[in-house]
């Protein structure tokens, strides 16, 4: 899910993606957008898309390239089930249920944070590219919002 930019802008962000990413080796997928309410889509892959590419959408997705995101409140919650594909992931959370997010008060742009159903907080920084345990969800009210549909 994300809210805040119109669809012009989705668009753009969505092709600027694909683009940045074609020639990196990853399987085939695509992302379709499906408006839900005004400044709100829901993104599926219907070909699916690998774990490492979606975490680096939801950041693109509150920090694009060409548009200014500093004047308006973006909100992204990417919903997954965990696969060894997610590097760093502990075995005993695969097949669970998680969201991907964009932590509240971010500074860095380059980290993505998780919460599983199982209550366990990860982040993944683009240093290093490997999912590992941390303190604080950092989890904002507004992807709470997000996530409950409201």
């Amino acid at each position: 899910m994300v809210k805040g930019w119109n669809e012009a802008e989705i668009r753009k962000i969505i092709h600027d993606f694909i683009e940045t990413y074609k020639n990196d080796g990853y399987p085939a997928y695509t992302i379709e957008p499906h408006k839900q309410a005004e400044n709100l889509y829901r993104l599926t892959f219907p070909q699916d898309i690998h774990p490492l590419l979606f975490t680096f959408l939801v950041n693109l997705l509150a920090y694009p390239f060409d548009l200014d995101f500093k004047n308006r409140p973006i909100v992204i919650s990417g919903q997954t089930t965990l696969t060894s594909d997610f590097a760093g992931i502990d075995s005993s959370l695969l097949g669970k249920k998680a969201i991907l997010y964009i932590p509240e008060n971010d500074q860095d742009h380059d980290v993505v944070y998780m919460q599983t159903e199982a209550g366990i907080n990860l982040a993944n920084s683009f240093n290093d590219l490997k999912w590992r345990r941390v303190d604080n969800s950092r989890l904002s009210n507004k992807v709470k919002e997000l996530i409950r549909g409201k």
